[in-house]
């Protein structure tokens, strides 16, 4: 019997996807927006916050505080 398993790309290749799920009643709720959302629209480490809201937020993240206008107590610098 020959083995054919060094073979097995050979052939045609095939995707398979997984279904796409809409939101609906059981759906995951944004910790952020508190709105229903499909499993498709969060991020697997964003810990519960919609793809949305994280997308909406990317300008507030301040990477540098040392680079920020304002002090650790939320004070304009002079």
């Amino acid at each position: 019997m020959a083995d054919t398993s060094a073979h097995a790309r050979d052939g045609n290749v095939m995707e398979i996807l997984s279904p796409t799920r809409v939101a609906g009643p059981g759906s995951p709720i944004c910790d952020c927006c508190r709105q229903p959302r499909s499993v498709e629209e969060f991020d697997q480490d964003c810990c519960g916050i919609c793809m949305t809201c994280l997308e909406c937020d990317d300008m507030l993240v301040d990477v540098e505080p040392e680079a920020s206008p304002c002090t650790a107590r939320g004070r304009p610098v002079p």
